[in-house]
């Protein structure tokens, strides 16, 4: 039995019970489908991301000037914990370190958290 979201219904499927599941459906597992329910019931609504990576993002965005956007999305690249700067400094010390591998997938890894990061803080007109 598997699950899925399916993005342009904004829901899920199971194959347990839907004999057909689109073809833009995307699996998620238990621990996926609890966290994303959790979300959605705090008024929270999933989109998708890079590589079909399902994200919770605030339902009732308030317009943001293009400068908030900016100040928000330098916080959220710098955070140590969550940012996409840490992988930036990650690939930095590989390189250094002449593991280039290691840093390219750190560099990979910066960038699709620096999309991620996008999504979430979008300009006024593409909100």
């Amino acid at each position: 039995m598997s699950t899925f979201y399916i993005p342009s219904q904004q829901t899920f499927y199971n194959d347990a019970i839907h004999p057909k599941i689109p073809d833009e459906a995307i699996k998620v597992n238990n621990e996926q489908y609890r966290d994303l329910l959790a979300g959605i019931a705090m008024g929270k609504v999933v989109e998708v991301g890079i590589d079909k990576a399902l994200m919770l993002v605030n339902a009732s965005r308030l317009p943001f000037t293009k400068d908030e956007v900016t100040i928000n999305r330098l916080i959220a690249y710098s955070n140590p914990l969550t940012g996409s700067d840490r992988f930036k400094a990650e690939a930095y010390a590989e390189r250094l370190a002449g593991n280039e591998k290691a840093a390219t997938e750190a560099d990979v890894k910066m960038m699709v958290r620096r999309e991620e990061i996008r999504k979430e803080n979008p300009w006024p007109e593409e909100a």
